[in-house]
């Protein structure tokens, strides 16, 4: 049986970062599963300017990725921010994964305890960098400041490649 490895997200202005979550989740496991906030939660969580791109087009990016193995929809149209600990956990029990992966920035997520008392390995990888965040970058365009080319960390390769 394949191992399956489970990211969540808004995949909002999808850049480098997301990438690198997707390809560090590769590493773990055979099959990565995204989960994709539908346009209510992440207007509930980011405001009512949010999401950049609607629901189909983030599916659409993130279909076409090569580390990606099936992507999901989570929440609904009447999703309020108060679900999103709910319908994510109705992801987790559909996809039933082996490894949770998220990014180091979501230290501190409501999923924590229950994924870990679920027996399902988290893992939190590195940033690429501080710069490659989609707030970063809605900030930057905003300003009318996006002028200088953004470094990614080189040192994170080794980091989270080789499951222990």
């Amino acid at each position: 049986m394949a191992s399956r490895a489970l990211v969540f997200g808004t995949f909002d202005l999808t850049h480098a970062g997301h990438f690198h979550l997707f390809e560090c989740a590769s590493k773990y496991a055979d099959e990565v599963h995204v989960g994709v906030a539908h346009d209510s939660l992440v207007r509930a969580f980011k405001g009512a300017d949010r999401p950049i791109y609607l629901l189909d087009q983030r599916l659409w990016i993130i279909e076409r990725c090569r580390d990606v193995y099936a992507v999901h929809v989570y929440g609904d149209p009447d999703s309020q921010k108060s679900d999103n600990a709910t319908v994510q956990k109705s992801l987790v029990e559909k996809v039933n994964p082996q490894f949770f992966i998220e990014g180091e920035d979501k230290k501190g997520s409501d999923l924590r305890d229950w994924i870990e008392a679920k027996g399902i390995k988290r893992i939190s990888t590195p940033r690429l960098s501080t710069e490659i965040t989609t707030a970063h970058f809605i900030h930057k365009i905003r300003q009318g400041a996006m002028t200088a080319p953004l470094e990614a960390r080189r040192d994170v390769a080794p980091y989270y490649y080789y499951p222990s």
